[in-house]
């Protein structure tokens, strides 16, 4: 491969990877203006050539943290392949609607039902893994913590770290 037709592809990729995080941001951008708490929104991006393609954004609010400054939460669940496989992110804004960051989780099934009382609170309802019976409440009044844990069984669940890397 020459060096030419390398950098072609260099190029190519990253202008590809730019559009598509523009979309994603406008995709958000919509959400948080719509300002709806709890009505999810879907975006099917399916296609013959690249199979299902799903994400589905869902606004659970605002926290007021300790420190006074406001968060609003978004999820994210995106779906895609033959089996239809899912992952869940926890995107975190500020006031303005400026990414702050993002809790990257392994699974859809991981993303909190609802945030109350400046908490996100978690349960294994359609998790068949885990206990059913747990509840995991993420409180965010003291700020964003470093780490959530969602419990699973017992004293197992998963960890998960806040990120402000796109």
């Amino acid at each position: 491969m020459t060096l030419q037709t390398s950098l072609l592809i260099f190029f190519l990729s990253t202008i590809s990877n730019l559009f598509g995080q523009i979309a994603f941001q406008k995709k958000v951008q919509k959400v948080l203006t719509t300002n709806k708490i709890d009505k999810p929104y879907s975006f099917d991006e399916s296609s013959k050539k690249d199979g299902y393609n799903e994400t589905i954004l869902t606004y659970l609010g605002t926290v007021n943290s300790g420190s006074g400054r406001i968060f609003k939460v978004i999820t994210y669940k995106s779906i895609w392949g033959p089996n239809y496989h899912t992952s869940g992110r926890i995107y975190i804004f500020n006031d303005k609607n400026k990414y702050v960051g993002q809790y990257h989780l392994g699974d859809a099934l991981d993303l909190p039902i609802k945030l109350q009382n400046g908490s996100l609170i978690f349960t294994n309802v359609d998790n068949p893994n885990c206990d059913k019976k747990l509840i995991t409440t993420i409180s965010f009044k003291k700020g964003l913590p470093k780490n959530i844990f969602i419990k699973c069984k017992g004293k197992y669940g998963d960890l998960y770290s806040f990120s402000s890397a796109d």
